[in-house]
């Protein structure tokens, strides 16, 4: 039997009335109240490894004079094929007549019987080695090329505005050697290994191009994003923890010289370096000699130039029975950790 509502009843009338009035509310402070101002957290995906246990002592000698700004930018990386970039280039320094051939879209290689240029799209790096070298016209004023040469280069031939920093010249003979890292904000450009350079050129005093290998990475410099910078006093703290993002890579010190079974730092005579690589343990411990703050490029997998520490250092390892010393880099993160994504 269906209800029947006497509107002529004030006291129905009242509780309708009410009713509408309660939900009317509920409604209004469901569109009108503010909303939470806290957006899903983003967080940075990097290389970083989170299962190696390696602790680096950081000497007061290293640190004292270390200054760790507030924040730094991560940059957005821009994927580009830049390979008309290279044709140019090359035409520019008299080597146009080398032969291109692309392997789809991952690898580009200009050649002839004694010349070679290789081109990584997935890495973003260009080298080439030339018998006859390319010639520019960028003489330095004092008679010798040296800094601010790449600079130059990259301004004049690769028309780029690419700008380097932490350059070092060594001269051999005629021919002049410039290692370098690409300048982001100040700090160094640094490639996922255990080089300290991330480009280098030889050249010669007038300007002639011989070998070279530089980084072509292209950034967004507008769509950037600030991150707070970890302390020393923090990194030192977590360091050695085997879930704090490092990568560390080990290496061995140069040989004396070349002959076989020459003997390899702090381990006496007769160690081979195939028995060095094959039978040596990770050092699990080392100490700081330098430590930079920089930027880290992996491959086009990552999308971002993230901030990172850099650390030179020096650790103790066993190989074949006896105890060496051997080189040890470490990129530690440097990004406050609640913005970095780890793996669960």
């Amino acid at each position: 039997m269906p209800i029947r509502l006497d509107l002529n009843d004030k006291k129905t009338f009242y509780i309708l009335v009410s009713i509408v009035l309660v939900v009317f509310s509920i409604i209004l402070f469901l569109l009108l109240r503010p909303k939470a101002n806290k957006e899903p957290e983003y967080l940075i995906t990097t290389p970083y490894s989170f299962d190696t246990t390696h602790n680096v002592e950081l000497p007061q000698e290293v640190i004292k004079d270390f200054k760790v700004p507030k924040s730094l930018n991560v940059y957005p990386i821009v994927k580009v094929d830049q390979s008309i970039k290279i044709d140019t280039f090359l035409s520019a320094i008299g080597k146009s007549a080398l032969k291109k051939k692309a392997l789809g879209t991952a690898l580009y290689i200009w050649s002839n019987e004694e010349e070679y240029v290789e081109y990584i799209p997935n890495l973003q790096t260009v080298y080439f080695k030339f018998t006859k070298p390319g010639i520019t016209q960028m003489i330095a004023n004092d008679g010798v090329i040296g800094k601010g040469y790449l600079d130059s280069l990259a301004s004049n031939y690769l028309t780029t505005d690419f700008k380097y920093v932490n350059e070092k010249i060594t001269k051999s003979g005629y021919q002049i050697r410039i290692e370098a890292n690409r300048s982001i904000d100040n700090y160094p450009l640094y490639y996922n290994n255990d080089y300290t350079y991330a480009d280098y050129i030889v050249v010669d005093e007038g300007g002639k191009v011989y070998e070279g290998k530089l980084s072509l990475i292209v950034f967004d410099s507008k769509d950037k994003s600030s991150v707070d910078i970890v302390s020393l006093v923090y990194l030192q703290s977590i360091l050695d923890s085997d879930i704090y993002p490092k990568i560390v890579y080990q290496g061995i010190y140069p040989q004396k010289n070349t002959t076989p079974g020459s003997s390899l730092k702090g381990a006496g005579d007769g160690i081979d370096i195939l028995d060095h690589v094959n039978n040596t343990t990770l050092a699990s411990v080392s100490k700081a000699k330098n430590i930079q703050l920089g930027y880290l490029y992996v491959d086009s997998g990552y999308t971002q130039l993230i901030p990172t520490y850099r650390i030179e250092a020096e650790g103790e390892a066993t190989s074949s029975g006896k105890k060496i010393l051997v080189p040890i880099t470490v990129f530690a993160n440097a990004m406050d950790p609640a913005k970095v994504y780890l793996p669960r």
